[in-house]
């Protein structure tokens, strides 16, 4: 099936070249990327929209997400140095199911602003991959664990 998105403002190119025209998808693959008239297909109108790769955060702690927050203002030392840390502390106290949920909503955080990729240094061994694995299943963002 052949969905065209039209209308749009796209960056294309590894110069991010601004091209107001359309996109071809077809196989959930970019067919093509032009001006003008759009093929036909599955049209979706991105009038007032801007489409541009996805992008990449290269440096993620998600395991983290439970915490982010908590320790604004503190200095280093005082918001992730194990063992005392306010990262840490919290860490101790939450249950598995409260991490898991909550890096799967800063993964779907990331997706909706338009990571589609990203590098975590997850802590915890493999205890921690795993809870990683399973807090992404089934969302369509790639990712390498470290």
């Amino acid at each position: 099936m052949r969905t065209i998105i039209e209308n749009a403002t796209i960056f294309a190119g590894p110069e991010f070249n601004i091209i107001e025209g359309f996109i071809e998808i077809k196989n959930g693959k970019i067919q093509e990327i032009g001006s003008g008239s759009a093929p036909v297909g599955r049209k979706i109108d991105a009038k007032k929209a801007i489409v541009l790769p996805g992008l990449i955060n290269a440096h993620t702690h998600i395991g983290d997400s439970i915490a982010k927050e908590a320790a604004l203002g503190k200095s280093l030392k005082e918001a992730v140095e194990p063992p005392f840390s306010i990262k840490h502390k919290i860490l101790q106290v939450t249950s598995e199911s409260d991490l898991i949920e909550n890096m799967r909503l800063t993964a779907e955080d990331m997706l909706e602003s338009g990571i589609t990729c990203f590098a975590d240094f997850r802590e915890g061994g493999i205890v921690g991959v795993n809870q990683l694995k399973t807090a992404l299943t089934g969302l369509p963002i790639k990712r390498y664990i470290l």
